[in-house]
């Protein structure tokens, strides 16, 4: 991933400090490496990389090995067309904390796979994180329900299936050759 600030790192790293209150114990994992485009300002990333308790592994080519070791993904992008990161998490079991943005939307099921919460508001990112931090059987039932959705809805050979159709459909409207 990116780290920039249509990421929502910014934000992220916000919420986090905030939950460290409560929670010493808390780790933050960024994945990913700081981005020359949008990127963030210095000053922040110099707090993020010497921040004790963020781990910053860089890029990491296939992540499905990290998302059991997570108990959530706090996901506050700005913007996406329809984002990897929330279906790979949901598909090992993850709840999603995210910001109601373009394509985050569709990906989390609110109230059922996820919570999502308006763009840019760390005060209600950090509510909705903090709740799953302090129920763990909500944290498991979004969890199993993300699962079980990502399953059913977000099969690749599907995903493939439904837009190999939709093509044809196209270039049948546009009278082009198939």
């Amino acid at each position: 991933g990116r780290l920039t600030v249509d990421k929502g790192i910014g934000e992220l790293f916000d919420s986090f400090q905030r939950l460290l209150g409560d929670r010493p114990d808390l780790r933050l994992v960024l994945v990913g490496d700081f981005a020359e485009g949008d990127p963030l300002p210095a000053g922040l990333v110099r707090q993020i990389r010497s921040h004790p308790n963020v781990i910053l592994p860089g890029y990491i080519a296939d992540t499905a090995e990290l998302y059991p070791l997570f108990d959530m993904l706090v996901f506050p992008s700005h913007r996406e067309g329809f984002p990897n990161v929330p279906l790979e998490a949901a598909a090992c079991g993850l709840p999603v904390v995210g910001f109601r943005a373009t394509g985050t939307i569709d990906a989390v099921a609110e109230g059922t796979t996820g919570t999502l919460v308006p763009c840019g508001d760390v005060a209600a990112l950090t509510s909705a994180t903090r709740r799953y931090l302090k129920d763990p059987a909500l944290r498991r039932k979004h969890g199993s329900a993300a699962q079980a959705r990502a399953t059913r809805e977000f099969r690749q050979d599907e995903v493939w299936r439904h837009l190999a159709k939709l093509y044809v459909d196209l270039l049948r409207a546009a009278k082009r050759p198939l």
